[in-house]
């Protein structure tokens, strides 16, 4: 009986024992699933607190550049003075600080071939009875050297615009306003300080520098006859890029509305347009423009289309032969940026 009794208690035990455990075991494991999940959502509140919390991310920019004269961003570089450069043009993959110390220089075959190019395109146009011009348009870090930091050192001889420049130093067909550019930004800064684009002073440099290649036929505009209007704005594409738009301004120069007064738009199809001066006569010169760029049409058609009778604008994809046997113009011009000079190659 005595043996039954310890055996029925021993089971007893036995069952409690396992149930104990198994609660135990189950109750453990519930608990670590409960807190690991707990943590994952600190981690996630932390997460969300802290690296998406606008206000703070804007602080830490605003202290990163304000103080260290630094940015995290990718492919922006900080200079002198309020100004930031890209340092890759997002649209080509063109590497502006590699071509600044001569790292993607043109080779001499390179250089051959785009005189040759320029060369054949000059003798194609004088047979239709028109003058041509190829016009680079310097990226800010070719003009404005000073407001880059002073670690980069002086631009390379071997920066593609300054060798192809050298190159091409008696082709009339071939024009570079860089030099110009540079004496003129002592009375005002021809580029915008956040973004790798002219602004209207610049736009004037250029068409400064085209007039005087152009010569005493056509009667060009004084910089004393243009009013610019200059005001701080937002700051621009590389600002934006940084997330410093609102801690850099931009200092913008425009041309005032008064400008556009003196022509009118006779045509616009996407981005061709065809404009007439008002106060012309038919003597002076028609022109023809082909830009890379649809900023830099807007910012020099004006002064064009104030000084020649009659200016065809035409946009990226057109082909300028086309139209210039189309328009049949006295004067064509091809407008390109440095950063695009690889397009001469082809």
């Amino acid at each position: 009986m005595k043996r039954k009794q310890i055996i029925d208690f021993l089971t007893i035990v036995l069952f409690f024992g396992v149930l104990l455990s198994l609660t135990i075991y189950v109750g453990i494991g519930a608990l670590i699933d409960w807190r690991t999940e707990h943590k994952k959502e600190e981690g996630e509140l932390f997460a969300n607190s802290y690296y998406e919390d606008d206000n703070l991310n804007y602080f830490i920019r605003y202290i990163d550049y304000k103080f260290f004269g630094h940015t995290e961003a990718n492919n922006v570089l900080v200079g002198n003075d309020g100004w930031i450069f890209e340092t890759v043009n997002s649209e080509n993959g063109y590497n502006y600080l590699l071509d600044h110390i001569g790292g993607s220089a043109f080779s001499e075959e390179a250089l051959l071939r785009i005189k040759t190019n320029i060369e054949q395109e000059r003798e194609y146009y004088q047979e239709l009875g028109m003058d041509y011009m190829v016009v680079i348009i310097p990226n800010s870090m070719s003009v404005c050297e000073d407001k880059l930091p002073g670690f980069l050192g002086e631009r390379s001889e071997n920066a593609r615009l300054e060798a192809l420049s050298a190159y091409l130093s008696d082709e009339n067909s071939y024009v570079d306003p860089t030099e110009k550019l540079k004496e003129l930004s002592e009375i005002e800064i021809p580029y915008n300080n956040t973004e790798n684009s002219i602004n209207a002073f610049g736009a004037y440099c250029i068409y400064s520098t085209v007039m005087d290649r152009i010569g005493n036929d056509v009667e060009s505009l004084r910089y004393e006859d243009i009013a610019f209007s200059v005001r701080m704005t937002d700051g621009k594409t590389a600002a934006i890029n940084a997330g410093l738009e609102n801690i850099v301004q931009n200092r913008t120069v425009s041309l005032t509305d008064e400008m556009t007064n003196g022509y009118e738009i006779e045509d616009r199809r996407w981005n061709c347009f065809t404009t007439r001066c008002k106060n012309s006569d038919e003597n002076i010169p028609t022109l023809l423009i082909k830009f890379s760029n649809e900023w830099d049409r807007i910012q020099m058609m004006p002064l064009f289309s104030n000084t020649f009778d009659k200016v065809y604008y035409e946009g990226g994809g057109i082909n300028i032969a086309s139209a210039a046997e189309k328009h049949l113009p006295d004067i064509v011009i091809r407008m390109i940026r440095e950063s695009e000079l690889e397009a001469l190659l082809k």
